[in-house]
């Protein structure tokens, strides 16, 4: 199964199945070449298949179409962040980026 991956600034990894962004993009060019249904089931088909084929295609239309409140529900945490050991967290502590902020 395909995904359309999406990464979030904290280091998360969301996918949201492809298929969702072809099917949606293959009958909004449907509707929009025809009235006759046989000539709209055709061209569906075929760009549906375009679509699943054409990953820059898919994360265009996905990134025009859709927000991100439309297709959370689909979503799905795809990898976790990678832990830090504690000699990571050393690290960063040294020579990390270090901010002062406020919190209420």
């Amino acid at each position: 199964m395909k995904f359309v991956r999406v990464s979030m600034p904290n280091g998360e990894m969301w996918d949201v199945p492809a298929e969702m962004f072809a099917k949606h993009r293959a009958n909004a060019i449907a509707i929009e070449s025809s009235d006759e249904i046989e000539i709209r089931n055709k061209i569906y088909e075929e760009e549906y298949k375009n679509a699943m084929n054409d990953n820059e295609l898919l994360t265009e239309w996905a990134r025009e179409k859709f927000k991100w409140d439309d297709v959370e529900l689909y979503a799905f945490k795809a990898v976790p962040p990678p832990s830090l050991t504690r000699e990571h967290k050393r690290e960063a502590w040294k020579n990390g980026d270090m901010t002062v902020v406020n919190k209420p």
